[in-house]
């Protein structure tokens, strides 16, 4: 991805169309986060930022508040770049960008323990996802669902979600990370702690991973072999978690 980026942003720039350039080059720094090199990524974002107006900037802003609330934990920055960029698209009409910025904000509105707010955003962007053809998005929806359940305590609600959206994302032949990491929370959070494990060990080896879905994953895997008394593959899976994490400059995360 990163090279056909480069090459795509080249061509952008050799062609003169300087908005075109600015849109290869917000997708270029949200990959570089995506990989771990996340103050390169949001250089780039920050750059284009600064020199787009209208629906450039909004798809600029959600990319950018993507990597400050999901990636870095900084909700205040992402949730004022979302609703900056919310506003654009619900004055342009652009559905498929607002699904995305909505979901994002259910994401901040539950970070910052709102979770009416994160069921309602999160209810939109299902409804939205379904009008516009996005299975994915509708099984996103459903997972977060769930995931707000968890938060608000009810486990066995939040594993019927989970395994509803579990059913939805292997229909599209994917796997989530973040779908495996949430089931696993939730098996500990009920005591599962075997469960916990087997689900999140078996997502660490069935298909090639991202270095945050690896470093993420393995904070699990330490978490959860922690809960089950395994107390050597807890230390190294939270020692190989910690240098990904702080390569990643993933600070808060790393704590955990």
């Amino acid at each position: 991805a990163l090279s056909r980026l480069r090459t795509g942003l080249q061509l952008a720039h050799r062609s003169g169309n300087t908005e075109r350039e600015a849109d290869v080059r917000a997708t270029l720094g949200a990959t570089l986060a995506a990989l771990g090199r996340t103050r390169e990524g949001l250089a780039q974002l920050d750059r284009v930022a600064e020199e787009l107006t209208g629906l450039p900037l909004g798809r600029v802003l959600t990319r950018r508040a993507w990597v400050l609330g999901y990636l870095l934990s900084r909700h205040q920055d992402s949730a004022s770049d979302l609703r900056r960029a919310r506003s654009i698209f619900e004055r342009e009409g652009d559905r498929v960008w607002e699904n995305r910025a909505l979901n994002l904000q259910g994401l901040a509105h539950a970070s910052a323990g709102d979770l009416a707010l994160a069921e309602v955003a999160f209810e939109a962007s299902g409804v939205i996802s379904a009008d516009i053809g996005d299975s994915w998005g509708v099984a996103t929806s459903v997972h977060n669902a769930g995931w707000v359940a968890s938060l608000g305590g009810d486990l066995p609600l939040a594993l019927a979600r989970y395994a509803d959206a579990s059913a939805r994302f292997e229909e599209l032949g994917m796997t989530s990370v973040d779908l495996v990491i949430d089931r696993c929370d939730v098996y500990l959070a009920a005591g599962l702690a075997s469960d916990a494990v087997e689900v999140v060990e078996q997502a660490l080896v069935a298909r090639p991973l991202l270095p945050r879905e690896q470093a993420d994953l393995l904070v699990s895997v330490a978490e959860s072999a922690l809960a089950a008394g395994d107390w050597d593959r807890a230390t190294s899976a939270a020692d190989e978690a910690s240098r990904l994490l702080r390569n990643q400059s993933r600070h808060v995360r790393r704590l955990r």
